[in-house]
């Protein structure tokens, strides 16, 4: 069985091998007379630097297709981003506008508590001399509702005399301008 094995792999082995030149040393004839010449396989004696040259090749060689498959950059893809659900936070703030000499006059404040209910309110004064009061609330279980409420009568501008008259189309526009070439 072992002889039948052998005889298979004998046709794989390599017809010359590369070694280090003949030191004189036992094993080296070992290995020479008991493997390679028993089965006529041919050796390519060398000396020591031309066994280093061809190693040094080789590693080059290795070393320029590690580099070569190296090189291929990376797919795109983007870091794993996981927002983190953070508890609803309380705050109040208040701010407003009292302007006598343009007439702005607003203002806005607005509160959350530690459930994330919001509660806040907002005055607007409207160019009819009403102002308009928001009051507004938002849950999580109802959502937003708004309650708007205006204080005050509207005050328009009296009609010019003689009233407004009938429509009249805007103008015609100017003409195109049209470059002549001589």
């Amino acid at each position: 069985m072992i002889g039948q094995n052998w005889q298979r792999a004998k046709k794989h082995l390599p017809r010359k091998l590369v070694l280090p030149q003949n030191d004189g040393s036992s094993l080296y004839k070992k290995i020479r007379d008991r493997v390679f010449a028993k089965h006529k396989t041919k050796l390519l004696f060398c000396n020591f630097s031309t066994f280093a040259f061809v190693v040094f090749q080789f590693l080059i060689f290795a070393g320029l297709v590690a580099v070569a498959l190296a090189d291929r950059p990376r797919p795109y893809a983007p870091s794993p981003y996981k927002e983190e659900k953070l508890p609803p936070q309380p705050f109040a703030y208040q701010y407003g506008v009292q302007d006598e000499y343009t007439g702005a006059n607003f203002d806005k404040k607005e509160e959350q508590d530690a459930y994330g209910n919001l509660n806040g309110e907002y005055r607007v004064n409207l160019p009819d001399g009403r102002v308009q009061i928001v009051s507004y609330r938002a849950t999580h279980d109802d959502g937003f509702i708004a309650d708007v409420r205006y204080e005050g009568t509207p005050v328009y501008p009296p009609a010019p005399k003689g009233g407004y008259g009938p429509y009249k189309p805007p103008a015609k526009a100017p003409p195109k301008y049209r470059p002549t070439y001589n």
